[in-house]
Order: structure tokens, then C-alpha cells, then sequence
């Protein structure tokens, strides 16, 4: 369901606001972009599932008001399932399609070559269709799925929040929040990327928590976790959607059983 569309569903909500990362793209010919202030990092895992939730905070910082699109370097096995948008005071939600979605970007059809490297091989693509006043904020949410590889014993987790291709200057305010549910025993678990994380170990939860201020997003967060190898792991996932949210004709959900 990664190849889908996002489409707008005018959906306004009245919430508090949040503070990654994904490119808020004004030309993709000439390089230009808002600039992102945060960005929130908050990763939930039960056995090897994971979703993750990215929060950003965008200026206008070109001169003028206008529209742009968003993009995010979205990992290969990913699905997306959420995104929303706020501007001012109210928030925007996003839908699933299975229709293909749009990849044209603004500026004449090419993509710098640092776009193109930052973006991957399956970005996903949004067109915020509002119009964003000069200094404005824009905050952007994404959440999305993957099941995470397991190999002897050890669990990998990245998420790209090298940003420098795109930015170089400092952002306010970096999070990464990462928790873990697993039914084996959790025998470790590291952010390799960001030695001053702080971090706890259950046994069978396990939490790692990375802050910054005013420093440049120029390291993706790399972590890895350990499981118990004399203990068998046996789990199951299911979802079910309701008629309103089911994007296809292949059913309204899946079950998953992994041994």
C-alpha cells in the first residue's frame, strides 16, 4: 500500500501544536525549500513492527506566500498510513488511495541532484494545497509501517534524519523517542548514532530517548536491539479497517503470523 496517493479529504481539526524529515519543497529545479525549524521523532515497536510518527515545523522563509509540496524518503518496505498538516490554527488531514500518486514536483520537472539523492528510491509525495503565508509556520505529520529485518538474535532500526543535502542550518529542536514491546527477552538495545541517548531495559520494554538544541540534522538515527536466542519467538498481527477507510478491493484487513 506504499505506492498510494494521498488525497485531501478536508478534514480540519482544532489541536495544540507539535513540533523527520521530509523536504517542504518550493522548486526542485533551483533547490528551494522552507526551512525546518524541529523535528520529532516518535518510533513504537511491538516484537518487530514498527510505526513511526514524524512531527516537522516549517517557515516561509522565501519572501512571498505560497504553496508547496511535501516529500519524505520514505524506507523501501514502509507503508504509509497518516498524514496531516497544520497551518495556523487548524489541521488538515490526508486520506489513502490505492491510485498512483503524484511525483511531478514544483519548478520545471527535474530535482536538484541533492534532492534526488536526500528523497531515495521511493519517496512519498503530498501537495499541500493551501496556500502558506510569508513567515508562516507549517507543521507537517507523517506516520508510517514497517516490519522491521531480524537476523541472529539482533533487530535493526534506521530512520533518515540526515538533513544536510537539504539544510545545513541548525534546527531549534531535535527528538527522537523510541519505545519497544517484546514478547522474547530484550537482552540489549543501543542508538549507535547518538552516544548521549538515554535508555531503559525491562526485560521485555525497552525505551531510548535522544534530545538536541540548535544543532544541524546532519546523522541518521541508527538503532539496534537484541533478543534472547533460547527463547522462541512465536507472534501474530492483525488489523481490520472500517468500509470508510478501506483503500482497495483486497479486503479490509490482514493477519500476519510470524515463527
Amino acid at each position: 500500500m506504499k505506492k498510494v496517493q494521498i488525497w485531501f479529504i478536508a478534514a480540519l481539526f482544532a489541536a495544540a501544536p507539535l513540533w523527520a524529515n521530509g523536504v517542504a519543497i518550493v522548486n526542485a529545479t533551483t533547490g528551494v525549500y522552507f526551512r525546518c525549524n524541529t523535528s520529532s521523532v516518535s518510533v513504537s515497536v511491538e516484537n518487530q513492527a514498527a510505526i513511526t510518527k514524524i512531527t516537522q515545523e516549517f517557515t516561509n522563509t522565501t519572501g512571498a506566500a505560497g504553496r508547496v509540496k511535501y516529500a519524505f524518503p520514505l524506507p523501501e518496505q514502509a507503508s504509509a498510513l497518516l498524514l496531516r498538516w497544520k497551518i495556523g490554527d487548524l489541521w488538515y488531514q490526508a486520506g489513502i488511495s490505492a491510485k498512483p500518486q503524484d511525483t511531478t514536483l514544483p519548478g520545471n520537472g527535474t530535482k536538484t541532484p541533492n534532492l534526488t539523492t536526500y528523497l531515495g528510491k521511493t519517496p512519498l509525495f503530498f501537495d499541500i494545497s493551501q496556500e502558506i503565508p510569508r513567515d508562516s509556520i507549517l507543521v507537517v505529520e507523517l506516520t508510517y509501517a514497517e516490519f522491521l529485518v531480524y537476523e541472529n538474535g539482533t533487530v535493526g532500526y534506521t530512520y533518515p534524519n540526515d538533513y544536510h543535502l537539504i539544510q545545513t542550518s541548525a534546527l531549534v529542536l531535535q527528538r527522537f523517542d523510541f519505545t519497544l514491546v517484546s514478547a522474547r527477552t530484550i537482552t540489549a538495545i543501543s542508538l549507535l548514532s547518538n552516544s548521549a541517548a538515554s535508555s531503559s531495559n525491562s526485560g521485555n520494554t525497552a525505551t531510548i530517548t535522544y534530545s538536541a538544541e540548535n544543532s544541524a540534522a546532519n546523522k541518521n538515527y541508527s538503532l539496534t536491539y537484541s533478543l534472547s536466542l533460547n527463547q522462541l519467538g512465536l507472534f501474530s498481527l492483525s488489523t481490520r479497517l472500517p468500509d470508510s477507510l478501506v483503500p482497495d478491493k483486497r479486503g479490509s484487513g490482514y493477519f500476519l503470523f510470524v515463527a
